[in-house]
């Protein structure tokens, strides 16, 4: 006992003291990896349900692919010049931003030609995405006039 006692004495730390930091650290250790196995397991079982919802997803996605070939395919069969020219010009004369705007479509082979004088270039990109959106439609010229000047470049001195 004497020579624990001459130990302490002379800064050397108490065995049983160290032990029990040493348990206490093995504690605190012990009690991290287990918390961190439980993340790990609650993460891995996340990852399977994400998995699974993702090959749910690429199912409907491929499905929603075929199924949209398929009415593409329909609509480019039922879509003759004279069927699209109708749509088109419908689509124009009911589009209430192009009320005032005389704008004709000629149509052949399901590509559309547009022609005539808009005020502005926002009417002509106006007039372009109209015809654009009629289904069936597979290009559309765009051969409209605008009676406003277009502005000046930026920064061309």
């Amino acid at each position: 006992m004497a020579i624990s006692l001459g130990l302490v004495g002379c800064g050397e730390p108490d065995p049983e003291e160290a032990l029990e930091q040493a348990s206490a650290e093995l504690a605190r250790a012990r009690e991290v990896l287990t918390e961190a196995e439980g993340d790990v397991d609650g993460l891995r079982t996340k990852m399977r349900e994400l998995e699974e919802k993702l090959a749910d997803s690429e199912r409907v996605r491929g499905e929603a692919g075929r199924h949209v070939n398929e009415a593409e395919a329909l609509v480019t069969e039922r879509a003759s010049d004279d069927v699209l020219f109708r749509a088109v010009q419908r689509r124009l004369l009911e589009d209430p931003k192009l009320a005032d705007v005389a704008v004709t479509a000629g149509v052949a082979s399901r590509v559309v030609t547009l022609r005539g004088v808009v005020a502005t270039e926002a009417l002509r990109a106006r007039a372009v995405a109209v015809a654009k959106g009629a289904p069936g439609v597979a290009e559309v010229i765009d051969e409209l006039q605008t009676s406003q000047p277009a502005p000046p470049a930026q920064g061309s001195d």
